[in-house]
């Protein structure tokens, strides 16, 4: 199956600004005589990408009509050629079968009848006895319902003291751990204020900021300095301690460390008995919920076992009454059940005359009185082969219609093309459509893909799926069998950045070029790539419309560097500026 790159006056004009507008060749670069660098503009365009096949028109009403039922053919009532009405008879098969069927659809009603009027007595011992064990049952449900009921309220209320039991305790441990923080701050204090006494005296140049153990270690390295000056009265060491009180310094230091040490432990104390408090009060509000949710619970289920015991005896109450409604009813379905069995046969014996769902004209006519017909689908289009019977013919549209009866109508038409399996997928009902047929020159018709075969057809070892296209709007002058060229319209992008396909790497989401700014100077900048159209590609980000991108092209015109991978079309597409519309 060939492929023409057919697209409407409007796409063609997008295709050819995007692809060569974007384009601006400023000549070969001097580094070599084996390359030349191309210089490329990214460009706000439109982006499109489509798919293209041929076919023929066919009149979209043709039908291909066959038995609903098998049977001998026992009578044809028409020939190709003539005009019929909408359920004129066409054609019959013999009714042997679905008129013995009838009679016995027939029969059943009568004794689906008679079984109603059977149904219209007393409740026999029996099924009293059933009842009573039913109500026994449910009222057992609602002895349990209620025990269960009473135990979740006997669990909330033995849970509540304890709940509030464990916050009591948690706030004594609180209190305790609050009181031990306040003597150990006080005691730090008093050890912090007696150390400040006794440095502004023999360390004047201590520092307020200095932390306990600093100070600790510092005048512990002052005692050993000092003993190396023992017999020098009156000394005192580098940092301006004074040696003859250098065991006071050192005990009022342990002091101050030691009391510090003791405010962080009666803190630590605080936020642990703090936390043991705020879980309880959680642990509370948690049980509470969960013993509501328990009562809630219960209740709920108190409350569906009494309304099941209530059922249940309104139920026994209902069917004790001399006549049943539910029974009646039942009786009264199958009577129902009956009609319909009787109707359906009723069908099947209408269905053994073929007639015409629409008025038209008869096309063709396969087979001939005494010859077997099996039973297939009522009708077929005419762009898809029919599930027909045992013979089949060709509709004078050229379509591959099929069935017993074939009716023309050609009034309304559509094209029948095929696609490859490759690009079969990219194919959806609804996608638009440009149409152009070789009869008509010039002009371009818009329409929309109507249905897709699921199953494939082999043509000549070539596997084919073939779809209907509707037009939006015909001209009289179109006629069954003429040649038409379909372009599928697979994706769009309006007013996006793009570069020539070309320009391009063929695969990926993603790449690098080369942008030249207006400095003159090259820089490498990463781009994301979005739609890949027929002659241009979207560039999602990395790129500003105006931005000159630099393409290095051997001298047979493939690109070898500037685009890794890059110089190739779009799959299908052939390449460059020339990588078209097709598939």
């Amino acid at each position: 199956m060939r492929k023409n790159l057919v697209v409407n006056g409007a796409l063609v004009a997008v295709a050819v600004a995007v692809g060569v507008g974007a384009y601006a060749n400023v000549g070969s670069s001097a580094s070599t005589a084996a390359t030349r660098e191309t210089v490329v503009t990214a460009k706000r365009g439109v982006v499109l990408s489509t798919v293209s096949s041929t076919g023929n028109v066919e009149a979209a009403t043709d039908l291909g009509l066959s038995f609903q039922q098998s049977g001998k053919v026992t009578g044809i009532f028409v020939k190709a050629g003539d005009h019929v009405t909408k359920g004129q008879q066409l054609a019959q098969v013999d009714d042997t079968q679905q008129a013995a069927a009838l009679l016995s659809a027939q029969a059943s009603l009568t004794s689906a009848e008679a079984n109603l009027a059977g149904v219209l007595r007393g409740e026999t011992s029996y099924e009293r006895a059933q009842d009573a064990a039913g109500l026994a049952s449910a009222a057992q449900s609602v002895a349990t319902a209620q025990s269960g009921l009473t135990h979740a309220q006997q669990s909330a209320t033995a849970n509540a003291p304890k709940y509030q039991e464990q916050i009591d305790q948690a706030q004594t441990q609180l209190d305790t751990a609050q009181t031990s923080q306040t003597s150990a701050k006080a005691s730090l204090d008093r050890a912090k204020s007696a150390m400040t006494t006794l440095q502004s005296s023999y360390d004047p140049r201590a520092s307020s900021s200095e932390d306990a153990d600093a100070r600790l270690s510092r005048y512990k390295l002052d005692q050993v300095t000092c003993g190396t000056h023992s017999g020098t009265p009156g000394y005192h060491t580098a940092d301006g301690v004074d040696c003859s009180q250098i065991v006071n310094l050192i005990s009022f230091a342990t002091g101050v460390q030691t009391s510090q040490s003791a405010s962080d432990q009666a803190q630590t104390s605080v936020t642990t008995a703090q936390n043991a408090l705020t879980s309880a009060q959680q642990g509370q509000t948690a049980g509470t919920l969960q013993d509501q949710q328990a009562l809630d619970n219960a209740q709920n289920q108190l409350t569906t076992a009494n309304l099941q015991y209530q059922s249940t005896a309104a139920g026994n109450a209902a069917k004790q009454q001399p006549a049943k409604p539910e029974t009646v009813a039942q009786a009264r379905a199958s009577v129902t059940s009956a009609q319909q069995q009787l109707t359906s046969a009723q069908q099947n014996e209408d269905q053994t005359v073929l007639t015409a769902p629409v008025a038209g004209t008869v096309a063709s006519v396969t087979g001939t009185v005494g010859q077997y017909s099996s039973s297939g689908g009522g009708a077929s289009s005419s762009s898809a082969s029919s599930t027909s019977s045992a013979s089949s013919s060709t509709s004078s549209s050229s379509s591959s219609t099929s069935g017993f009866v074939v009716l023309t109508d050609v009034s309304s038409l559509d094209v029948k093309v095929g696609f490859t399996e490759t690009d079969a997928p990219k194919v959806r009902v609804g996608q638009a459509a440009t149409i152009t047929l070789d009869a008509l020159t010039g002009k371009t018709f818009t329409g929309k893909i109507l249905s897709f075969d699921t199953n494939q057809t082999v043509v000549s070892n070539v596997v084919t799926y073939y779809a209907k296209v509707g037009f939006d709007s015909a001209s009289r002058s179109i006629k069954p069998g003429m040649t038409a060229s379909v372009a599928v319209v697979l994706d769009k992008r309006d007013d996006v950045v793009t570069l020539p396909t070309s320009a391009v790497p063929t695969s990926g989401t993603s790449a690098t070029v080369t942008v030249r700014g207006s400095d003159g100077k090259d820089v490498s900048r990463s781009i994301t790539i979005g739609l890949r159209g027929d002659s241009a590609v979207e560039i999602t980000a990395g790129l500003s419309a105006g931005d000159k991108v630099v393409e290095t092209s051997s001298a047979a015109g493939a690109t070898s560097s500037g685009f890794p991978g890059g110089g190739a079309g779009p799959p299908g597409g052939g390449g460059g500026l020339g990588g078209g519309i097709g598939g």
